[in-house]
């Protein structure tokens, strides 16, 4: 189902059994897969906020080695711009 169905169908879809978890399930997959809104070409790529995550993780001496994603990992295509990556390289542990 898609955005638009959704929207043709709303009455019977939010009448159905456990409506409002399927829909809170089907509005995160949208935002996931980024098609919630629309993507602006103009925006900065994933890639360079991934690089300035890092340098900055280097900075403060936070770095540690987190396996890089392999082509059967991916679930999905990402829109123009997206990058995959694994939580560890935008994060660490504080506590």
């Amino acid at each position: 189902m898609n955005a638009d169905e959704l929207l043709r169908h709303y009455e019977r879809v939010a009448d159905a059994p456990n409506a409002i978890g399927q829909l809170r399930n089907f509005v995160l997959d949208l935002a996931v897969r980024g098609k919630l809104v629309p993507q602006l070409a103009s925006e900065e790529r994933a890639s360079v906020l991934l690089n300035r995550i890092q340098a900055e993780k280097a900075k403060l001496g936070a770095i540690s080695e987190v396996a890089s994603i392999t082509g059967n990992e991916i679930p999905f295509s990402l829109p123009p711009g997206w990058s995959w990556s694994r939580i560890g390289d935008v994060c660490s542990k504080t506590g």
